[in-house]
């Protein structure tokens, strides 16, 4: 009976400590979800802004965040960034987290500046944690400074790293590039700020008109590490001589680039494309 009674109690004490033990769990758990969903906010730098119309400062999931005409707002992302919105702009939440903020903007223009603490992290994340959907475009980054102008479809990325998805392409961009992102635009080519500007011209004709054999010869020949962000996406547009020449081009740029990789890219392997970006994704980041 003793035997039974003890045997009651051990099982009412574990019992006990496992309901604790969820209950810390789930406080802990409650915590930190907080910590990492708290709302945005955002403020009038100039003129008039509004949560869904109102004058609410504290933005929610599903939320439209606006400037009104002549104004200028600032969002900001606790912990992680401040979005810049310009004259009769706006932005909806989607997602409002730490490890995936999502947003579309309409509008004249936004900057999004991120405040991550680039020394807390080694590697960059595999999804990364801002994602701003822009028409058919979709911005992803993690570390960045940028501007986008919605008259001249232009992206400037002042700093940093990200990518541009649109129409099945897929733009890599680093610290001083910028992309022309105009609906029939052909090829969405990266320009480099530190190009020359006859190199900035042949990308501009190659955007506006498709690849061109004598004007895609004499940007192999003078391109530097500059063009390389252009170089790797039209690898993906070019074949038979012209990509070669592009791939022997970046092998004297970047001797980085051993045989596995350079036939991978050749043949248009995605994991020596992957190898490349990250490559050049440290190499031109500042």
């Amino acid at each position: 009976m003793a035997y039974r009674s003890g045997t009651l109690d051990s099982r009412k004490l574990i019992i006990t400590l496992i309901s604790l033990m969820v209950i810390a769990a789930a406080v802990y758990g409650y915590l930190e979800y907080s910590k990492i969903n708290t709302p945005w906010t955002i403020t009038a730098v100039k003129g008039d802004a509004s949560v869904n119309g109102t004058s609410i400062k504290e933005i929610y999931e599903g939320d439209v965040a606006s400037a009104a005409e002549a104004s200028t707002a600032e969002v900001t992302i606790p912990g992680q960034g401040v979005i810049r919105l310009f004259s009769r702009s706006s932005l909806t939440l989607r997602n409002g987290h730490k490890e995936d903020n999502r947003f579309d903007f309409i509008g004249s223009h936004f900057e999004l500046r991120t405040v991550i603490d680039t020394t807390t992290f080694v590697e960059f994340a595999d999804v990364p944690p801002f994602r701003i959907k822009v028409g058919k475009n979709t911005i992803s980054t993690e570390v960045a400074a940028f501007k986008y102008f919605d008259a001249s479809k232009t992206l400037v990325l002042d700093f940093g790293w990200l990518e541009v998805k649109t129409d099945n392409e897929i733009i890599p961009l680093a610290s001083g590039h910028t992309v022309d992102l105009t609906p029939n635009n052909l090829l969405y080519i990266p320009i480099n700020s530190a190009s020359d500007s006859s190199q900035q011209n042949r990308l501009l004709i190659m955007n506006r008109e498709g690849i061109k054999d004598d004007i895609f010869a004499a940007f192999v020949v003078n391109a530097t590490e500059t063009e390389a962000l252009a170089m790797v996406y039209l690898i993906k547009r070019s074949s038979g001589t012209l990509r070669e020449n592009l791939v022997m081009k970046m092998e004297e740029l970047f001797p980085a680039i051993e045989p596995d990789i350079r036939n991978g890219l050749l043949k248009l392997d995605q994991e020596s494309f992957n190898y490349l970006t990250g490559f050049l994704k440290w190499n031109l980041l500042f």
